[in-house]
């Protein structure tokens, strides 16, 4: 359940820039070293969601750390001193999400930040926490309370690779609706429409449903919190047949069409469905003819059950440099051209901010 991307990218960039003649397989191996021990953090402490952290920034400062010492050279033992200062620094609460406030979305760059100032300390010298996990008043007991298998981190590391299992989000919204995101969108090209439903029940795993489970309060006008409510997402992909950034957008958010359908909406957890997992879901809608349509999914589209391509991907970031930063497609893809060949890249800071759009 960790966004690597959003933490280990950015702290590789900043000092790839800051550094300068960091080539491209350098790049790629310190990228590897991030998002590797960013999902091993995640996957040694399985609970962390359900205990009230955001995995993203709590693992993300500490795999992000390792990261950019490794960029900048560092051996064993400033690593370890780079691990050192980002245990000292890392935190975050999933309360933003439940409150569906923007201190969700920084964390993130929270994270970023204290792994660029960790990485930076230890190049210069600085000692760390030299116990950080393990230490008596170390990560895995203060922030895991000792809920935590530390053989995950090691266990055939360097041959065994978490890299392969991540996902790509196709969706701006958060992954635990998707698979029901993907059910409403099939059942629009299917020719299902908002006017023939009288009910939507949603069933999720526990764990999903308290990060999305609540109803939808088109009067918070909050974006968080549409993009993260089962029930908005599931009206807005079965009224408009895809979702995208300008779904999650105002005043899309409040639009009394979707509003109305997402409160004939309830979430509720399916007790067939594992706690912790994050793919099944179950859907059924009642509608006005007394017909029930009834669907289960247990896949996610961008997992590796269900990839995206590579030009499906490409298009996310074509439409995404366009919501953001008014980027020309031309623009977007000639900055895809360069992270698609940043292997043979002399220098990627140079290359990466010369391509990017604005």
């Amino acid at each position: 359940r960790v966004h690597s991307g959003c933490i280990v990218v950015p702290t590789l960039l900043a000092l790839a820039e800051d550094q300068g003649g960091v080539s491209g397989r350098a790049f790629l191996a310190a990228l590897a070293v991030g998002i590797e021990m960013h999902a091993r953090f995640g996957m040694a402490y399985v609970q962390s969601l359900a205990d009230g952290w955001h995995p993203t920034p709590l693992f993300g400062t500490l795999a992000a750390s390792l990261a950019g010492a490794h960029l900048l050279g560092a051996d064993a033992r400033t690593m370890r001193n780079a691990l050192g200062f980002a245990v000292h620094q890392t935190g975050g609460s999933i309360q933003s999400a439940y409150d569906g406030v923007m201190s969700k979305r920084i964390g993130a760059g929270f994270a970023a930040r204290d792994a660029v100032t960790s990485a930076l300390f230890a190049i210069d010298g600085l000692s760390g926490i030299q116990a950080a996990l393990e230490g008596p008043a170390g990560f895995f007991r203060l922030h895991a309370r000792g809920a935590v298998d530390p053989a995950v981190l090691t266990d055939q590391l360097g041959s065994v690779w978490r890299i392969a299992e991540y996902s790509f989000k196709p969706y701006p919204a958060c992954r635990c609706s998707h698979s029901a995101i993907g059910v409403a969108i099939d059942l629009h090209h299917e020719g299902v429409r908002d006017d023939a439903i009288e009910r939507i029940e949603i069933g999720l795993g526990e764990a999903n449903w308290k990060l999305v489970g609540s109803p939808c309060e088109a009067s918070r006008d909050s974006v968080v919190h549409a993009q993260f409510n089962a029930a908005y997402s599931v009206a807005r992909a079965l009224i408009d047949g895809r979702v995208g950034p300008r779904s999650y957008d105002r005043p899309a958010i409040t639009e009394p069409r979707v509003v109305r359908l997402a409160e004939r909406t309830v979430v509720s957890i399916d007790p067939d469905i594992p706690a912790n997992a994050i793919a099944p879901v179950t859907v059924r809608m009642q509608l006005h003819d007394g017909r029930t349509i009834e669907r289960q999914a247990s896949a996610i589209k961008g997992s590796p059950d269900a990839p995206m391509s590579e030009r499906e991907v490409i298009e996310k970031l074509v439409g995404c440099l366009d919501y953001g930063m008014d980027a020309s497609p031309a623009a977007a893809k000639a900055l895809a051209d360069v992270v698609l060949g940043i292997d043979a890249v002399p220098d990627v800071g140079r290359a990466i901010v010369a391509a990017f759009p604005g």
